[in-house]
């Protein structure tokens, strides 16, 4: 099945290598992908930052920031995108540190066509989830911002597993005061119990630390 795209999607293929580049782009662009080639990761990294990338297929070994090094950068800067490595000298080492930080796939070159098709109609696939899982963590953001101070304290200390009565002590108001506090928070967060919210926070802590280890 093949991933939908929408008007600002587009596959980035990023190699140092013109004439592999310019191949690629074509071979992409004929089946209706929308493509983008780049020569460097830092041109890539401008365009990455205003609109959305869907899928990057990165060469691995390029002067300058290499595709370790734009790989960890994406992460830093916590863009969605699933990476395609390509390369003509598999180290073991490298493709273990690769894929550990999130590589999708690693593929040996010279590249042969149909499979790094499949291997981004499989990226594609994925992107109404993936893309689902932004706009979440947009709103939960969202409405996070919109407590209060201490609606913030409050939120803190229910994240961290306090009570009401721990709550109530350590903010040095009333049980009841604290349970108020509570019940605005969970209004606020669109969270119908304690366990709700726990479970998009962990949800959301959980996506974030991915894209920082």
């Amino acid at each position: 099945m093949k991933g939908k795209m929408m008007n600002d999607d587009f596959v980035a293929v990023i190699d140092d290598d013109d004439e592999l580049r310019e191949m690629l782009c074509l071979m992409l662009s004929s089946v209706k992908i929308a493509v983008r080639g780049y020569a460097d990761g830092r041109s890539f990294l401008a365009d990455a930052r205003r609109r959305h990338c869907a899928c990057v297929v990165l060469d691995m070994r390029m002067p300058g920031m290499n595709g370790l090094d734009l790989q960890r950068q994406i992460r830093k800067e916590t863009l969605d995108m699933p990476i395609i490595f390509m390369t003509a000298h598999a180290d073991i080492r490298v493709v273990v540190d690769a894929m550990r930080d999130g590589a999708v796939e690693f593929l040996q070159k010279p590249i042969q066509g149909q499979e790094l098709l499949d291997c981004v109609q499989q990226c594609l696939h994925t992107l109404p989830q993936r893309k689902q899982k932004v706009r979440e963590k947009e709103v939960f953001l969202a409405r996070l911002a919109n407590l209060t101070p201490r609606e913030r304290q409050v939120f803190d200390a229910i994240a961290a597993g306090m009570s009401s009565k721990q709550i109530a002590d350590k903010l040095g108001v009333t049980l009841n005061t604290a349970e108020q506090y509570r019940s605005s928070v969970l209004k606020k967060m669109h969270a119908t119990s304690t366990a709700r919210l726990l479970s998009s926070l962990e949800g959301w802590q959980h996506q974030a630390a991915d894209k920082s280890e």
